[in-house]
């Protein structure tokens, strides 16, 4: 029997020890008159053991608002206060509304999970509508924003455990009170600032914009085009590394000619040497005996030391025959 009353003693003891807690015990209340219906929400123990209370937040997939702060003028500087469960939602809608005042700071702070608190990068601290960034800390106007003007902040949480609000200059000078309302919304509030391609101009699939190539005055290749001289002479092109498109000739003397390209940096001296590519040339190109030769290279032709070329009378590469004077007509494409 000692035994027990000692024990139930012991008990007594440290119920009475334990820390006061809210005694606010209000029912959550269904509001029928709400459009959609709202519950009124309850209050619970704030954790800091002196029997402080703090709203309850309940969602049921609809966004949830709460005042978390009404500061005055004599409010000090770095008072602070968490929003109850935001770290449980994407991003987090503060609101400032106050009237008139002369100086005074609001900054957004972050719970990291070591439990220290940094304030909120302005990346993630966005204009609701435009998604764009806003000043962290933000100074208060001194002309108020109250009402529809009152001043939002749009929070991406990002890991955040709990997203704080900080009063980091006192509001001196302040009419009436500043009031801090949160809202937590559990969608991605981002995704409404993202452009939406259906509200744009289809395209005409039936008629399609017409596409038409032209040459730009800079990159595009270069025409070289000469009458061939009675005796063999080299010409050169260009004197580095380049790439040939195409080439055309046409001669109306009663005899084929050959137009042989050379890889070299300077004129080749016809008859020497091994050309990269020789082309001949078909006798008399007329209207009625064909039109000479037309050679395209879809991709080009690489010439790793420079381009250069000669036209001779007959087939070999040490070919030095002469031609029928102003007869032939070489055109070369080249970069």
């Amino acid at each position: 029997m000692k035994r027990l009353l000692f024990a139930f003693g012991l008990f007594l003891l440290s119920f009475s020890a334990q820390a006061a807690t809210c005694s606010v015990t209000a029912p959550l209340a269904k509001d029928a008159t709400a459009s959609p219906q709202t519950f009124n929400v309850p209050y619970v123990d704030d954790g800091s053991g002196s029997g402080g209370c703090q709203p309850k937040i309940f969602v049921n997939g609809q966004a949830v608002t709460s005042t978390v702060a009404t500061w005055t003028s004599a409010t000090a500087a770095n008072t602070n206060v968490d929003i109850t469960n935001s770290g449980n939602y994407p991003n987090v809608l503060v609101t400032l509304d106050y009237g008139t005042t002369s100086a005074g700071a609001v900054t957004l702070r972050g719970k990291k999970p070591n439990g220290s608190y940094e304030n909120v990068p302005a990346a993630q601290v966005l204009n609701k509508s435009t998604c764009a960034s806003l000043t962290n800390a933000y100074s208060l106007l001194t002309g108020g924003q109250t009402g529809a003007s009152a001043q939002d902040f749009l929070v991406l949480t990002n890991g955040y455990q709990t997203i704080n609000v900080d009063l980091t200059s006192q509001a001196t000078g302040l009419s009436g009170n500043l009031v801090v309302t949160a809202t937590l919304v559990p969608s991605n509030a981002v995704l409404n600032c993202l452009p939406n391609p259906l509200t744009g101009p289809l395209p005409n699939f039936a008629s399609p914009p017409a596409i038409i190539p032209t040459a730009g005055t800079t990159g595009a290749a270069t025409i070289s085009s000469a009458i061939a001289p009675a005796t063999p002479a080299g010409v050169n092109l260009k004197a580095s590394a380049g790439t040939v498109y195409s080439l055309q000739a046409t001669t109306i003397q009663s005899t084929p000619v050959y137009v042989k390209l050379y890889n070299s940096a300077s004129a080749p001296t016809c008859g020497s040497g091994t050309p990269v590519a020789r082309f001949m040339v078909p006798a008399a190109s007329t209207a009625a005996n064909g039109a000479g030769t037309n050679i395209q290279f879809p991709v080009g032709a690489a010439f790793g030391t420079g381009i250069g070329y000669c036209v001779t009378g007959a087939l070999a590469d040490n070919d030095t025959t002469a031609i029928t004077a102003s007869n032939t007509l070489v055109n070369i494409e080249w970069q």
